[in-house]
């Protein structure tokens, strides 16, 4: 059943209270939260791809016998590995990846190293994450980019298909966590070809995108960081959407 506009807002808005949780109570596995293009920036492969199967990979060499049983050390465990059997059905990011291709995602066992445990068979989902070449291995995380696809809205497609990589070179600054977000970077303007854009009143902000990921749900999921061509200044292209999506996220609350 797809999902109304709200629903994948709040989806979305859960998942910052995740990263909340994650910060206070999973010490091992500490994620700070990113903006989908610094994901996908960062990362060595993105892919929709759909889940066909999955199993646990244990350090064969690491297997002790006794009494006839297998006992498995607290080290083993924690280098045991979830893989994810999936096939592709479209590749963002990653030469060594073609469509319909059939591969593993490997991640760690245990949650508590941000291990994901548990992802339904037959559901396609975003995926971004490393690669190894020295193993030939392709690896997420809690800390990676996955989501289902059903939440991807048109804003981040756009981005996965040429927008994010044309503007990998602009940087996004997390704020709110570490750092207060400049209250400069407020207003919402109008540009040539009637595209929204947010960025600063301030000529020294014009060099970065902030985000705050306690506040910017909707720059998250209707927003891409990008350079203006003609006058340098870096600026957050808005989708139509991301009115109505504040809205409906924070009701009663207007962008000044």
């Amino acid at each position: 059943m797809e999902l109304t506009w709200c629903s994948k807002w709040s989806t979305f808005t859960g998942c910052v209270l995740i990263w909340t949780c994650l910060l206070k109570i999973a010490q091992s596995c500490t994620c700070l939260p990113k903006h989908p293009q610094q994901h996908y920036c960062e990362s060595d492969y993105a892919i929709r791809a759909t889940v066909i199967d999955s199993h646990v990979v244990w350090p064969s060499a690491d297997h002790i016998v006794r009494n006839g049983a297998v006992s498995l050390s607290s080290d083993v465990i924690h280098s045991a590995e979830r893989a994810y059997k999936v096939i592709v059905s479209q590749v963002y990011k990653g030469d060594d990846i073609h469509r319909n291709q059939v591969m593993y995602l490997y991640t760690p066992y245990q949650e508590i190293l941000c291990g994901i445990g548990h992802l339904d068979k037959g559901m396609q989902f975003l995926f971004m994450g490393s690669f190894d070449k020295m193993l030939g291995k392709h690896s997420f995380n809690l800390c990676n980019y996955h989501h289902k696809w059903s939440e991807v809205t048109p804003k981040q497609v756009e981005g996965l298909r040429h927008a994010y990589k044309n503007n990998c070179h602009v940087k996004i600054v997390t704020c709110g966590i570490d750092a207060s977000c400049s209250d400069e970077q407020v207003e919402l303007i109008s540009v040539p070809l009637e595209t929204t854009t947010w960025h600063s009143k301030d000529t020294e902000q014009h060099s970065v995108c902030q985000w705050d990921p306690w506040k910017g749900t909707c720059q998250l999921l209707e927003a891409i960081c990008k350079k203006h061509h003609h006058t340098g200044h870096v600026y957050w292209d808005l989708s139509p959407d991301y009115e109505l999506c504040q809205a409906s996220l924070y009701p009663g609350v207007i962008d000044s």
